[in-house]
Protein backbone atom coordinates (compact mmCIF):
# COMPACT_ATOMS: atom_id res chain seq x y z
CA UNK A 1 0.00 0.00 0.00
CA UNK A 2 1.49 3.40 -0.92
CA UNK A 3 2.31 5.65 2.01
CA UNK A 4 -0.18 8.36 2.82
CA UNK A 5 0.97 11.93 3.16
CA UNK A 6 4.26 11.22 1.36
CA UNK A 7 6.57 14.20 1.02
CA UNK A 8 6.70 15.85 -2.39
CA UNK A 9 9.53 15.28 -4.81
CA UNK A 10 9.46 17.73 -7.70
CA UNK A 11 11.48 17.03 -10.83
CA UNK A 12 11.97 20.02 -13.08
CA UNK A 13 12.30 19.12 -16.72
CA UNK A 14 10.73 19.33 -20.17
CA UNK A 15 10.58 16.57 -22.77
CA UNK A 16 8.91 18.16 -25.74
CA UNK A 17 5.43 17.97 -24.30
CA UNK A 18 2.50 18.80 -26.59
CA UNK A 19 0.58 21.28 -24.46
CA UNK A 20 -0.23 24.94 -25.14
CA UNK A 21 1.68 27.39 -22.97
CA UNK A 22 -0.04 30.58 -21.81
CA UNK A 23 1.83 33.75 -20.93
CA UNK A 24 2.00 34.95 -17.30
CA UNK A 25 0.11 38.06 -18.42
CA UNK A 26 -2.79 35.98 -19.71
CA UNK A 27 -2.91 33.92 -16.53
CA UNK A 28 -2.93 37.02 -14.32
CA UNK A 29 -5.84 38.57 -16.20
CA UNK A 30 -7.70 35.28 -16.41
CA UNK A 31 -7.46 35.00 -12.63
CA UNK A 32 -8.70 38.59 -12.19
CA UNK A 33 -11.65 38.24 -14.57
CA UNK A 34 -12.67 34.60 -14.09
CA UNK A 35 -11.71 34.63 -10.42
CA UNK A 36 -13.93 37.66 -9.85
CA UNK A 37 -16.78 35.90 -11.60
CA UNK A 38 -16.31 32.83 -9.41
CA UNK A 39 -16.34 34.99 -6.29
CA UNK A 40 -19.62 36.47 -7.50
CA UNK A 41 -21.16 33.03 -8.02
CA UNK A 42 -19.87 31.94 -4.61
CA UNK A 43 -21.78 34.78 -2.96
CA UNK A 44 -24.88 34.09 -5.07
CA UNK A 45 -26.65 31.32 -3.17
CA UNK A 46 -28.89 30.13 -6.05
CA UNK A 47 -25.77 29.09 -7.94
CA UNK A 48 -25.14 26.42 -5.28
CA UNK A 49 -28.65 25.06 -5.73
CA UNK A 50 -28.25 25.11 -9.51
CA UNK A 51 -25.13 22.99 -9.46
CA UNK A 52 -26.46 20.74 -6.73
CA UNK A 53 -29.21 19.84 -9.18
CA UNK A 54 -26.56 18.93 -11.77
CA UNK A 55 -24.72 16.84 -9.19
CA UNK A 56 -27.85 14.74 -8.63
CA UNK A 57 -27.21 13.40 -12.14
CA UNK A 58 -23.70 12.24 -11.22
CA UNK A 59 -22.81 9.40 -13.57
CA UNK A 60 -20.85 6.67 -11.76
CA UNK A 61 -20.00 4.21 -14.49
CA UNK A 62 -18.00 1.00 -14.69
CA UNK A 63 -15.40 1.04 -17.47
CA UNK A 64 -13.46 -2.15 -18.23
CA UNK A 65 -10.07 -1.54 -19.83
CA UNK A 66 -7.81 -4.33 -21.14
CA UNK A 67 -4.18 -4.04 -20.08
CA UNK A 68 -1.36 -5.94 -21.76
CA UNK A 69 0.90 -7.86 -19.40
CA UNK A 70 -1.57 -7.43 -16.55
CA UNK A 71 -0.50 -9.83 -13.78
CA UNK A 72 -3.16 -12.22 -12.62
CA UNK A 73 -3.28 -10.75 -9.06
CA UNK A 74 -4.44 -7.46 -10.63
CA UNK A 75 -7.29 -8.94 -12.65
CA UNK A 76 -10.36 -6.86 -11.75
CA UNK A 77 -8.33 -4.13 -10.00
CA UNK A 78 -10.50 -1.01 -9.70
CA UNK A 79 -9.60 2.67 -9.74
CA UNK A 80 -12.17 5.35 -8.93
CA UNK A 81 -11.15 8.43 -10.89
CA UNK A 82 -12.23 11.86 -9.59
CA UNK A 83 -11.17 14.95 -11.49
CA UNK A 84 -12.00 18.64 -11.87
CA UNK A 85 -13.71 19.20 -8.55
CA UNK A 86 -13.31 23.00 -8.76
CA UNK A 87 -14.38 23.36 -5.15
CA UNK A 88 -15.43 26.72 -3.76
CA UNK A 89 -17.65 28.54 -6.19
CA UNK A 90 -20.48 26.09 -6.79
CA UNK A 91 -19.70 23.01 -4.68
CA UNK A 92 -19.67 23.02 -0.92
CA UNK A 93 -18.11 20.56 1.48
CA UNK A 94 -21.41 18.79 2.15
CA UNK A 95 -21.86 18.13 -1.58
CA UNK A 96 -18.39 16.66 -1.85
CA UNK A 97 -18.85 14.53 1.27
CA UNK A 98 -21.94 12.99 -0.34
CA UNK A 99 -19.90 12.19 -3.47
CA UNK A 100 -17.05 10.79 -1.37
CA UNK A 101 -19.40 8.45 0.47
CA UNK A 102 -20.83 7.14 -2.79
CA UNK A 103 -17.35 6.54 -4.18
CA UNK A 104 -16.10 4.79 -1.04
CA UNK A 105 -19.19 2.56 -1.06
CA UNK A 106 -17.89 1.14 -4.37
CA UNK A 107 -14.90 -0.23 -2.41
CA UNK A 108 -12.31 0.64 -5.07
CA UNK A 109 -8.76 -0.64 -4.79
CA UNK A 110 -7.39 2.84 -5.48
CA UNK A 111 -8.80 6.37 -5.68
CA UNK A 112 -7.07 8.68 -8.16
CA UNK A 113 -7.60 12.45 -8.04
CA UNK A 114 -6.96 14.05 -11.40
CA UNK A 115 -6.36 17.72 -10.60
CA UNK A 116 -8.19 21.06 -10.61
CA UNK A 117 -9.14 20.76 -6.96
CA UNK A 118 -9.66 24.51 -6.68
CA UNK A 119 -10.81 27.29 -8.99
CA UNK A 120 -8.47 30.21 -8.36
CA UNK A 121 -7.89 30.68 -4.64
CA UNK A 122 -5.88 28.69 -2.13
CA UNK A 123 -8.49 28.92 0.61
CA UNK A 124 -10.95 26.99 -1.58
CA UNK A 125 -9.08 23.82 -0.62
CA UNK A 126 -10.74 24.08 2.81
CA UNK A 127 -13.97 22.85 1.23
CA UNK A 128 -12.27 19.62 0.17
CA UNK A 129 -10.94 18.59 3.59
CA UNK A 130 -14.10 16.88 4.95
CA UNK A 131 -14.55 14.90 1.71
CA UNK A 132 -10.99 13.60 1.84
CA UNK A 133 -11.72 12.10 5.24
CA UNK A 134 -14.56 10.08 3.68
CA UNK A 135 -12.61 8.77 0.68
CA UNK A 136 -11.43 5.24 1.39
CA UNK A 137 -9.70 2.69 -0.81
CA UNK A 138 -7.63 -0.41 -0.16
CA UNK A 139 -4.47 1.15 -1.61
CA UNK A 140 -5.20 4.72 -0.59
CA UNK A 141 -5.35 7.91 -2.64
CA UNK A 142 -3.04 9.33 -5.29
CA UNK A 143 -3.27 12.76 -6.90
CA UNK A 144 -1.80 15.01 -9.58
CA UNK A 145 -2.25 18.76 -10.03
CA UNK A 146 -4.22 20.49 -12.76
CA UNK A 147 -3.76 23.88 -14.33
CA UNK A 148 -6.06 25.58 -11.79
CA UNK A 149 -3.71 24.74 -8.92
CA UNK A 150 -1.31 27.18 -10.58
CA UNK A 151 -3.71 30.07 -10.12
CA UNK A 152 -3.10 29.81 -6.36
CA UNK A 153 -0.80 32.36 -4.78
CA UNK A 154 1.69 29.59 -3.93
CA UNK A 155 0.98 26.38 -5.89
CA UNK A 156 3.71 24.36 -4.18
CA UNK A 157 2.36 25.30 -0.76
CA UNK A 158 -1.12 24.25 -1.86
CA UNK A 159 0.13 20.88 -3.14
CA UNK A 160 2.16 20.33 0.03
CA UNK A 161 -0.98 20.95 2.06
CA UNK A 162 -2.91 18.50 -0.12
CA UNK A 163 -0.24 15.85 0.48
CA UNK A 164 -0.42 16.49 4.23
CA UNK A 165 -4.16 15.75 4.06
CA UNK A 166 -3.51 12.19 2.88
CA UNK A 167 -3.19 11.67 -0.91
CA UNK A 168 0.17 10.74 -2.39
CA UNK A 169 0.83 13.67 -4.73
CA UNK A 170 2.79 12.48 -7.75
CA UNK A 171 4.78 15.21 -9.46
CA UNK A 172 6.77 13.49 -12.21
CA UNK A 173 7.04 10.43 -10.00
CA UNK A 174 5.69 6.90 -9.67
CA UNK A 175 4.73 4.34 -7.06
CA UNK A 176 4.29 0.58 -7.34
CA UNK A 177 1.27 -1.32 -6.07
CA UNK A 178 2.50 -4.85 -5.32
CA UNK A 179 0.56 -8.10 -5.21
CA UNK A 180 2.04 -11.58 -4.80
CA UNK A 181 5.42 -10.65 -6.21
CA UNK A 182 3.99 -8.64 -9.13
CA UNK A 183 3.62 -4.88 -9.59
CA UNK A 184 1.32 -2.30 -11.15
CA UNK A 185 2.93 1.13 -11.53
CA UNK A 186 0.97 4.35 -11.00
CA UNK A 187 2.69 7.39 -12.52
CA UNK A 188 1.76 11.02 -12.13
CA UNK A 189 2.96 14.10 -13.99
CA UNK A 190 2.81 17.80 -13.27
CA UNK A 191 0.40 19.94 -15.28
CA UNK A 192 1.35 20.48 -18.90
CA UNK A 193 0.27 24.12 -19.15
CA UNK A 194 1.76 25.66 -16.05
CA UNK A 195 3.75 22.97 -14.26
CA UNK A 196 7.03 21.17 -14.98
CA UNK A 197 5.64 18.24 -16.96
CA UNK A 198 8.31 15.52 -17.24
CA UNK A 199 7.10 12.07 -18.22
CA UNK A 200 10.62 10.69 -18.52
CA UNK A 201 11.29 11.55 -14.88
CA UNK A 202 8.06 9.82 -13.85
CA UNK A 203 9.18 6.69 -15.72
CA UNK A 204 12.61 6.41 -14.09
CA UNK A 205 11.51 4.30 -11.08
CA UNK A 206 9.41 1.96 -13.24
CA UNK A 207 10.67 -1.57 -13.69
CA UNK A 208 10.74 -2.95 -17.23
CA UNK A 209 7.87 -5.19 -18.21
CA UNK A 210 5.43 -4.06 -15.53
CA UNK A 211 2.14 -2.44 -16.60
CA UNK A 212 1.95 1.29 -16.06
CA UNK A 213 -0.93 3.71 -15.59
CA UNK A 214 -0.38 7.44 -16.00
CA UNK A 215 -2.34 10.20 -14.29
CA UNK A 216 -2.14 13.35 -16.41
CA UNK A 217 -4.61 16.18 -15.97
CA UNK A 218 -4.14 17.10 -19.62
CA UNK A 219 -5.41 14.43 -22.05
CA UNK A 220 -3.14 15.66 -24.85
CA UNK A 221 -0.37 13.65 -23.14
CA UNK A 222 -1.65 10.52 -24.91
CA UNK A 223 0.61 10.54 -28.01
CA UNK A 224 3.72 11.05 -25.88
CA UNK A 225 2.52 8.43 -23.39
CA UNK A 226 2.06 5.95 -26.22
CA UNK A 227 5.64 6.58 -27.37
CA UNK A 228 6.85 5.84 -23.85
CA UNK A 229 4.93 2.56 -23.51
CA UNK A 230 2.21 3.69 -21.11
CA UNK A 231 -0.68 1.22 -21.00
CA UNK A 232 -3.42 3.55 -19.73
CA UNK A 233 -3.74 7.32 -19.28
CA UNK A 234 -6.41 8.79 -16.98
CA UNK A 235 -7.16 12.47 -17.63
CA UNK A 236 -9.72 15.21 -17.09
CA UNK A 237 -9.45 18.95 -17.83
CA UNK A 238 -12.11 19.10 -20.57
CA UNK A 239 -15.24 18.65 -18.41
CA UNK A 240 -16.52 16.71 -21.42
CA UNK A 241 -17.10 20.14 -22.94
CA UNK A 242 -19.46 21.08 -20.04
CA UNK A 243 -21.95 22.31 -22.64
CA UNK A 244 -22.81 19.81 -25.38
CA UNK A 245 -25.27 21.20 -27.90
CA UNK A 246 -27.49 18.97 -30.03
CA UNK A 247 -25.99 18.27 -33.49
CA UNK A 248 -23.00 20.46 -32.62
CA UNK A 249 -21.41 18.94 -29.54
CA UNK A 250 -19.07 20.93 -27.30
CA UNK A 251 -17.93 24.34 -28.46
CA UNK A 252 -15.04 24.65 -25.99
CA UNK A 253 -13.09 21.60 -24.86
CA UNK A 254 -9.44 22.63 -24.21
CA UNK A 255 -7.76 19.78 -26.11
CA UNK A 256 -5.66 20.06 -29.25
CA UNK A 257 -6.32 16.46 -30.28
CA UNK A 258 -10.06 16.28 -29.67
CA UNK A 259 -9.89 14.10 -26.54
CA UNK A 260 -13.08 15.51 -25.07
CA UNK A 261 -14.45 12.62 -23.03
CA UNK A 262 -14.52 8.84 -22.85
CA UNK A 263 -12.20 6.23 -24.38
CA UNK A 264 -9.49 6.82 -27.00
CA UNK A 265 -6.67 4.70 -28.43
CA UNK A 266 -3.27 5.72 -29.74
CA UNK A 267 -1.05 2.84 -30.78
CA UNK A 268 -0.96 0.39 -27.89
CA UNK A 269 -2.11 2.96 -25.31
CA UNK A 270 -5.59 3.71 -24.01
CA UNK A 271 -6.86 7.04 -22.71
CA UNK A 272 -9.93 7.65 -20.59
CA UNK A 273 -11.03 11.27 -20.19
CA UNK A 274 -13.45 11.81 -17.33
CA UNK A 275 -16.02 14.60 -17.47
CA UNK A 276 -15.17 15.60 -13.91
CA UNK A 277 -17.32 16.48 -10.94
CA UNK A 278 -17.34 20.27 -10.81
CA UNK A 279 -17.80 23.09 -13.29
CA UNK A 280 -15.96 26.23 -14.32
CA UNK A 281 -17.07 29.81 -15.02
CA UNK A 282 -20.82 29.12 -14.70
CA UNK A 283 -22.68 26.68 -12.38
CA UNK A 284 -24.33 24.72 -15.17
CA UNK A 285 -23.82 21.74 -17.48
CA UNK A 286 -25.77 20.96 -20.63
CA UNK A 287 -26.13 17.36 -21.85
CA UNK A 288 -22.90 16.63 -20.01
CA UNK A 289 -23.52 15.37 -16.46
CA UNK A 290 -20.67 15.11 -13.96
CA UNK A 291 -18.93 11.75 -13.89
CA UNK A 292 -16.89 9.39 -11.71
CA UNK A 293 -15.62 6.47 -13.83
CA UNK A 294 -14.78 3.28 -11.96
CA UNK A 295 -11.96 1.77 -14.01
CA UNK A 296 -11.69 -2.01 -13.88
CA UNK A 297 -8.51 -3.56 -15.27
CA UNK A 298 -8.77 -6.81 -17.22
CA UNK A 299 -6.12 -8.77 -19.13
CA UNK A 300 -5.64 -7.53 -22.68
Amino acid sequence: MPPRGRSLRVTVGRDGHPFPRHTPFRYRWKKVLDGGLHRFWSAFRPSHSAYRAALRRLDIRLVEIPIRRLPEPFRGYTIAYLSDLHVGSFLRSEDLVAVARRVSALRPDLIALGGDFINYFEDELDELVPALRHLEARDGLVAVPGNHEYYAEDPRRLLKRLADLGPVVLLNDAIAIRREGTALWILGVDDGERGNFDLDAALRPVENGDPRILLSHQPDALPLAAERGIDLVLSGHTHGGQFRFPWIGPIVHHTKHGYVGGLYRHGESTLYVGRGIGAAVVPFRLNCPPEVPLIRLVPG
